[in-house]
């Protein structure tokens, strides 16, 4: 009997460490052809408060994570999109509702200010704040919240 619920403690143990490492992976893993699986497209200049993160590398550029304009030098995003991420490999691109769009405008990043108590595997005050190098100039596709 001892020796049965030994078993099911690990088999639950395991279970739950496989469910949060799932969960634990950024939304760059979601794509399939360009597109978020299960999304829909949206309108153009629709949302002109939404913004992409990517990171750039020696020849690439791959998408993270989405975030918020909040100021003509802010952008809100969440904690675990740039959680010990290397801050000048970070861009932001506003402008456009696709993922890649001859309209984009490109920022870098100065600063991700991630919110003190964030605990990445519970997720826990998963909330950050990028401060971009360039003023952000709004028109009719890019606007704060």
């Amino acid at each position: 009997v001892h020796l049965v619920i030994r078993v099911l403690n690990m088999t639950l143990i395991i279970v739950c460490l496989l469910i949060l490492e799932t969960w634990g992976h950024s939304v760059e893993s979601t794509f399939e052809n360009g597109r978020v699986i299960g999304g829909s497209s949206a309108p153009d200049k629709a949302y002109p408060y939404q913004i992409s993160i990517w990171r750039q590398g020696w020849g690439y550029s791959k998408y993270i994570c989405g975030g918020s304009i909040i100021g003509d030098r802010h952008v809100l995003t969440a904690a675990h999109c740039v959680s010990g991420a290397v801050v000048p490999n970070l861009r932001v691109v506003a402008g456009t509702n696709k993922l890649r769009d001859s309209e984009q405008t490109n920022y870098t990043v100065s600063e991700a200010i991630v919110h003190k108590d964030y605990v990445s595997f519970l997720y826990k005050d998963d909330i950050a704040i990028l401060k971009l190098n360039e003023t952000i100039v709004f028109n009719d596709r890019i606007q704060p919240v």
